[in-house]
């Protein structure tokens, strides 16, 4: 009898520490999951703020390009306005000297 109890408190003793091993080994799975989808969400963000920061300066560069555009195009106005003001000049000339020899 005393035998019997003393295989069955090791057989109780026995499947404790397998449950506790059971329980160790699935709170270090756990563990590894949680610092797996931690660096999944870190990779996550650094993708998003990377993409984001292209966005950025892809929209800086855009801007630059139209703003040089902008300053082209006044440049060719301001250009053809001289030109017009300087052939009205030139039309008006002879006509002032038309006049002063009348």
């Amino acid at each position: 009898a005393e035998e019997t109890v003393a295989e069955e408190e090791t057989v109780a003793e026995e499947e404790t520490v397998a449950e506790e091993e059971t329980v160790a080994e699935e709170g270090a799975v756990a563990e590894e999951e949680m610092v797996a989808e931690e660096e999944t969400i870190a990779a996550e963000e650094t993708i998003a703020e990377e993409e984001s920061v292209t966005e950025e300066e892809t929209v800086a560069e855009e801007e630059t390009v139209a703003e040089e555009a902008t300053i082209v195009e006044a440049d060719a106005v301001a250009e053809d306005e001289t030109d017009a003001a300087e052939e009205t000049v030139a039309e008006e000339e002879p006509v002032a000297e038309e006049e002063t020899v009348a």
